[in-house]
């Protein structure tokens, strides 16, 4: 078993502990594997080069702020598919991956099933980066880059998001507002106001 391995079955341990991976899923769905990982790198990409060009030091609260977001973006992939109008590209935006926002595409009558597994999933997540600290000795001798750690657990986290989202029963009056069209709108070192201050994040 390699270090990423090990990242992913901590945080498959916490959504095991707290029921989620034995939520029944209402429809099976591709994995649409190319879209996911098209996301995922965008979003550790742009907060990368954030982190970069602001000398944001804590990676750890920078990808906790992700955490949240990634997983309502899971969730919104999973109930494209429900809704029949499955997601061609996620969208990327990086103000509200900052707030931990979740997608305003999600149907408010779904919203008290999504919450419910927000601390679940925030848990996964300490538990996962836990496994990043320490001598990066380890790491370099087995040929892994701490980018590689965040992919692993976004991956996880956005895998979770799916799993809640394939949970929820939705029909026609509370369907999800389809994203395809919607564009990414990065993070803009000329733009930027310094409002995602590290000491202001909870």
């Amino acid at each position: 078993m390699n270090l990423l391995d090990t990242i992913a079955i901590k945080g498959l341990t916490v959504a095991k502990e707290n029921g989620l991976l034995d939520l029944p899923e209402k429809k099976e769905i591709p994995f649409d594997e190319e879209i996911i990982e098209d996301f995922l790198n965008r979003v550790i990409d742009d907060l990368f080069e954030f982190a970069t060009l602001e000398q944001y030091v804590s990676n750890e609260t920078l990808f906790a702020r992700a955490t949240v977001y990634v997983y309502g973006k899971g969730v919104e992939f999973a109930l494209s598919h429900i809704c029949n109008t499955p997601l061609e590209r996620i969208s990327y935006n990086f103000d509200d991956c900052m707030q931990s926002k979740i997608p305003d595409s999600l149907p408010h009558s779904i919203l008290n099933d999504v919450n419910t597994f927000i601390p679940v999933v925030k848990e996964m997540y300490r538990v996962m980066f836990q496994e990043t600290k320490g001598s990066q000795e380890k790491f370099i001798v087995a040929g892994i880059t701490f980018r590689n750690c965040i992919f692993k657990i976004l991956s996880g986290v956005f895998f979770a998001g799916r799993k809640v989202g394939l949970s929820i029963v939705i029909d026609e009056n509370n369907a999800i507002q389809n994203s395809n069209t919607n564009s990414d709108s990065k993070y803009d070192y000329d733009t930027y106001d310094s409002r995602y201050k590290e000491n202001e994040f909870e």
